[in-house]
């Protein structure tokens, strides 16, 4: 066995080489969704709530601003801030993740090495610049105290989860109830009695919601988002059902048959039992739920029950940290420069191709029609009528809701308001616009063509 001090050397070089892969894979991550929030962020540190002067002073709502904010200011480092900006939430979650898995085992061993493997385990769903990975550090946060409330029933614990429920709030409101469902388990003690104190916090602890610059408009936005038909007219991967045969779904398989090893072992931990099928349930039903998942691989290493070895621990995991480099492959997003060079920034644009969208924001076109926050764009949200319908002709052909192909004029219609079309290929639009004289092919690359309306 290593000496103690050769023992904290290792673990020391080991995270050291965990971080400096990771950031590997962080030097080559893009996500379209954070170029409009950088833009959003602008917007909100010039004190504008409530419309998006990149959109057009298109109205909008940011549900997680303060993350928007956050992530504008250090982009003025450039990419260099981009990657500092998620190593530092992920030292973050390495912290708490270590912490809640020590208290839960107290073995040293699994809270230096494990996280690690979790974080790793699940970085292809966190590994962008979006607010997944603050969003794991603050409910992990939360089952610790709520951990260390359980075991030591004292009140403070309980109350110090409320500056943990606001910072939620205005980081990642959408999946604020996340923080809510975690608690449930916790309204049984351990004589299986209702814990009142955790039953009469949970009504406080969902008014925290309302904490926002936003208050009730905020959590009024988030069931207008269910409500509205938006994700049944323009179909995003991230909320798409998971299948159990593709590669997300073995790992979810795979998790959760140490779960059930777990469960039949620990048979009286009834928040692995309700928590960790829940989350596969999330995970199953919605790509965007699956980061949930790095919660149950938190608890799956507080459940197993390992002899360690720490210096054959140590040559595993570099060895598992190199080949998930190696192996893991996240598609990038790549953006065409010179597209740029051919179009008007102060032109209106018709972007059929709707990913591009932030990525126009960010480079200074301010009179684009559409972005990737698809719901925003919906009548029951926006207040204004057809905008994703038309999306969906212009791209596809098709009026929405019927099977004919729609009429040329019909999208002319559409596109003609605008001095730009930018599409992907190999969208319906661009076939109409080779069909007129009025439209004037200026970009043309295997993803993306540009057409130009002529002057008349």
């Amino acid at each position: 066995m290593l000496t103690k001090s050769k023992q904290y050397i290792s673990y020391s070089l080991l995270f050291i080489f965990s971080i400096l892969l990771y950031a590997i894979l962080l030097s080559q991550s893009q996500d379209n969704d954070m170029y409009f929030e950088i833009v959003s962020g602008r917007d909100l540190l010039n004190g504008n709530f409530s419309t998006a002067t990149h959109l057009n002073n298109f109205p909008m709502l940011v549900q997680q601003w303060l993350y928007a904010v956050c992530l504008a200011i250090v982009d003025r480092l450039g990419h260099l801030g981009h990657v500092l900006f998620v190593l530092v939430q992920d030292l973050l979650l390495y912290i708490i993740s270590a912490l809640f898995i020590q208290y839960k085992t107290h073995d040293n061993v699994k809270s230096y090495i494990y996280p690690m493997f979790a974080i790793l385990y699940c970085h292809e769903y966190m590994i962008n610049i979006r607010p997944q990975i603050i969003t794991m550090v603050l409910l992990l946060s939360e089952l610790l105290l709520l951990e260390l409330y359980k075991d030591k029933k004292q009140y403070r614990y309980l109350i110090s989860i409320l500056p943990i429920l606001i910072l939620a709030a205005n980081l990642h409101q959408a999946i604020f109830l996340y923080h809510i469902f975690v608690i449930i388990p916790y309204l049984y003690d351990k004589e299986k009695k209702i814990d009142l104190n955790i039953l009469f916090s949970i009504p406080i602890y969902m008014l925290m919601s309302l904490l926002t610059p936003y208050g009730i408009d905020g959590s009024v936005y988030i069931f207008k988002t269910f409500l509205s038909k938006s994700f049944d007219i323009i179909k995003i991967q991230e909320v798409m059902p998971v299948s159990i045969t593709s590669y997300v779904g073995v790992k979810i398989a795979r998790i959760m048959i140490y779960s059930l090893y777990c469960i039949i072992i620990h048979k009286n931990d009834y928040f692995m039992y309700f928590y960790t099928f829940s989350v596969y349930i999330l995970s199953l039903i919605s790509i965007r739920h699956v980061s949930i998942l790095y919660i149950a691989v938190i608890f799956v290493i507080c459940h197993l029950n390992t002899k360690i070895d720490l210096y054959k621990v140590n040559v595993i995991t570099l060895l598992c940290i190199g080949l998930c480099v190696v192996f893991s492959h996240k598609e990038v997003e790549t953006y065409e420069d010179d597209m740029l060079k051919v179009i008007d920034k102060n032109a209106s644009i018709y972007n059929s191709a709707m990913d591009l969208g932030g990525w126009l924001e960010y480079n200074g076109c301010t009179n684009i029609k559409l972005d990737s926050r698809v719901e925003t764009f919906s009548e029951l949200i926006s207040g204004q009528s057809n905008i994703l319908e038309d999306y969906y002709m212009v791209s596809t052909g098709l009026e929405y809701g019927y099977s004919e192909l729609a009429s040329d004029i019909m999208i002319l219609q559409v596109i003609d308001n605008y001095d730009y079309v930018i599409a992907r290929r190999p969208q319906y639009v661009i076939r109409v616009c080779s069909l007129y004289d009025h439209w004037q092919l200026v970009y043309s690359s295997d993803k993306y063509v540009v057409y130009k309306q002529r002057a008349i």
